[in-house]
This record gives C-alpha cells, structure tokens and sequence, in this order.
C-alpha cells in the first residue's frame, strides 16, 4: 500500500500562544510537500474525526501529529489500524522554552522535522503473516527412547517420522531381558516392553517408518525445517527428535580389569544378553558360584571417559538381582565407587541389598586368573 504522510498540528493546551502554528504548517507544505491541517484540540472527538476522515478517504495512511507527548492520550490517538507519529510540541519545546522566543520557534520547527523525516523514512507495520509450519516431529532412532518419543508424540496429536539406520526396530533395547522398574514400589526388573512397543509403532497410522535410512542434511528453521535422508526421500518436519541410542566402550582398552586375559570376564552388555537368553554360565558349563560387578570401569576414569554414564550402576542392580532370584545360591558382589542410584531409584538399591547383593566400595587393583578368577580390592570404607 501506498504511503500517503499527513501532518496534523494541535493549537491546543497553549501551543497556538507560544508557537506561530501558521509557520509550522509552512513547514510540512514547503520542505516536505506533504498536506497539513490544524486544529484546537486534536484529542477531541472533532479533532480526532479530522484524522479518521482523511484516513477513510484514503488521503493519508501515516500521520504525524504534532501535540502532546506521546506518553499522554494514547488512548485518543490509537485508532482501530492507526499508526500515528507523535511529535512532542508540548512538553519538549512551550513548556520547556520561553513563549513566543524566536529559539523556541526554532525549537518547534526543528521537532517537526525530525518527525516527518522520520515518516518519511519509516513503513507501516505488515502484520506477520503466519506461513505454513509443519506439526509431524522427526524422530532419529528406532530403540527405547526413540519408540517411547514416537508413541508419546502422538498422543499429543502430531504425525511422527520415525528413522531406524537398522533394517528393523528396537536399537539395543531389542536384547534385554528385562528393565530397570519404572513404576512403585520399584523393587523388581521388569518385563522388556520394547517389542510391544515396535508393535504399537507398527500399528499407527500417524508413525511413518523409515528403516535402513539415515539423516543426510537438515535445514530451515523449528516449524519448517527440511530434512532429506540418506535414501533420497525429502520431508518437512516441524520439530526434530534425537534419539540415536549408545555405544558400549571398547572394553579391549580395560585389560587391567581381566577383560579379554579370561573369556569369564564380560561387559554388561553381554551378560544382559546371556541373562535374555536364559544362560548364565562360565565359559567352561558350569553355573557360577560367585559374580562380581565392577563399577565405573572406564567411566569417571581421566585415562578413559572422564563422565559417568548414569546407567551403569541401575544396570548392574537389575542384572544383580535376576541373578540371585535365578540361582538364591550364588554370591553376588557388586564393587563401586559411589552407587549412583538417583531419585526412585534408591528403592531399587534397597531391594538388591534386601536380596543378598553384596556391596563393597573399593577400587579394584587387578583381576587374575583364567578360569578361576580372582579379584583384589582396595576397600575404601573402613580407611
């Protein structure tokens, strides 16, 4: 729309007596060349009806009104898609000057031009006009946190995305034999719920899945952001979930802790998948008598991963726990540093010690044997 500027000048509140009002018009009409109309009280109903007249017949779209300071009568000078520049005449020039003084015409000249320079510089405000923002939430990772992300995306309504770079669903989840309790009284492993999950996944008409896929680019902006995936498809999204799961450390780089001198040393990792197949057993057949965990190995550690995962200590309790409910016989330690066990999960640390779990705060300083193992601590509690 075609900017149309408009000066209108109040005489008002003893502006006409200190100030020539007839020069300030001169002002707009021959340095701006721009329409000027004036009038004894501009917040009244018939001055303000000056404005709106012009406004409605098109003449003028900005006006510049040269009164009071605009800290006063913004209710009056706020009409319905009015956008009014307000030079102050008032305050900053007759009530803070000599009347009738030469400077002080100046002064008002002077304002009246800053003001109109300024409409003439200024545009008038487009109201923001909403684009076309998606609500379908990309989920990256098919696994626990990521099935969960999905099925809780949309019972709040969205679409999701889900990408798995595997051909199938689960992540690493898909091999446990059970969880960490996440529901009162927290005291037992629960059953692993990640393959009713992928069948929920499954089920729903607003979860998209893309398997053996990854993301290749993203752009744009939350709300709109464009993603294209490495199987070429292109989709917009408006929100992006990560979800891309863990990667248990090497344990070949904790030699001092007996792993890989003896094949009856393991990783969490790998008892949880000797706990899901039912087959707990030392490499030679036999059930073991004894197990040891050992905390924070190659977490909290300046020599390996400086950070604690925050999982292992709840995942050796549950692991601790199934062993002992598998076989009340067999004797069960766990060695730590500090049980990290935050929240609820304190009640699962009860329950493993009302079990029969024994723990032992100690840094362990070898482990020997092949297969008969031996582990030595350096017991931290009584020192």
């Amino acid at each position: 729309m075609e900017k149309k500027i408009g000066a209108y000048l109040c005489s008002g509140c003893g502006i006409g007596d200190a100030l020539d009002v007839k020069a300030l018009e001169g002002v707009v009409t021959k340095e701006f060349k721009k329409r000027v109309k004036s009038h004894e009280c501009l917040c009244g109903d018939a001055g303000l009806a000056l404005i709106k007249a012009d406004m409605e017949a098109g003449e003028v779209t900005l006006p510049v009104i040269g009164a009071c300071s605009p800290r006063v009568m913004t209710d009056r000078f706020q009409l319905p898609g009015m956008t009014a520049i307000r030079a102050n005449l008032r305050e900053q020039v007759i009530w803070s000057h000599p009347a009738g003084d030469e400077d002080t015409q100046m002064l008002g000249e002077d304002v009246l031009r800053m003001f109109m320079t300024q409409a003439t510089k200024v545009n008038t405000p487009v109201p923001y006009t909403e684009g076309e923002f998606s609500t379908t939430i990309l989920v990256v990772g098919g696994g626990f946190a990521g099935l969960t992300a999905a099925l809780e995306a949309v019972k709040a309504g969205h679409e999701v995305l889900l990408v798995e770079k595997k051909a199938t669903l689960g992540g690493n989840a898909a091999g446990w034999s059970a969880i960490v309790p996440s529901k009162p009284p927290y005291h037992d492993p629960e059953p692993n719920p990640v393959a009713r999950m992928i069948d929920e996944v499954k089920a729903s008409a607003a979860i998209r899945v893309v398997a053996s896929a990854t993301v290749a680019k993203t752009s744009g902006m939350p709300g709109r952001f464009q993603v294209e995936l490495s199987d070429g498809s292109s989709h917009t999204v408006g929100a992006i979930v990560l979800a891309t799961g863990f990667r248990p450390y090497d344990a070949t780089k904790l030699s001092h802790l007996g792993y890989g001198a003896s094949p009856d040393v393991v990783t969490n990792v790998e008892m949880e998948a000797k706990l899901s197949a039912g087959k707990v057993h030392t490499h030679a057949g036999a059930a073991p008598k004894a197990v040891a965990f050992i905390q924070c190995a190659g977490s909290r550690d300046p020599n390996h991963l400086p950070y604690c995962s925050s999982v292992c200590c709840s995942v050796s309790l549950k692991q601790a726990i199934q062993l002992t409910k598998a076989d009340p016989e067999v004797m069960v330690y766990v060695i730590y540093e500090e049980m990290r066990t935050p929240g609820v999960t304190e009640e699962f640390y009860r329950a493993a010690q009302e079990a029969g779990v024994i723990f032992m705060k100690g840094k362990v300083s070898k482990v020997e044997g092949r297969h008969g193992i031996t582990v030595t601590v350096a017991d931290e509690l009584l020192q």
